[in-house]
């Protein structure tokens, strides 16, 4: 079993704002990209944005907290 921590790739950029997720075990998936979101709550009621959380490939998310993204929503998009 992998580690639960999320991977930083050259893909995606990580920083207060955004969190690579690589999903190992597609039974982690949902688990995995609540943990992300959840880390981010603080960052995005600070700044008064909400989240999006982005599908890059079938094991590479990010979630980034995003002005695009009314305060208090969480966003889902597909880039494949």
């Amino acid at each position: 079993m992998r580690n639960n921590e999320p991977e930083v790739t050259e893909h995606v950029e990580h920083n207060v704002y955004s969190i690579p997720i690589r999903v190992f075990e597609a039974e982690r998936r949902d688990e995995s990209l609540s943990e992300a979101v959840g880390s981010l709550m603080q960052a995005a009621t600070a700044t008064k944005c909400g989240i999006l959380v982005t599908r890059h490939r079938y094991d590479l998310y990010s979630a980034v907290v995003s002005s695009d993204v009314p305060h208090g929503l969480i966003r889902e998009i597909s880039q494949i």
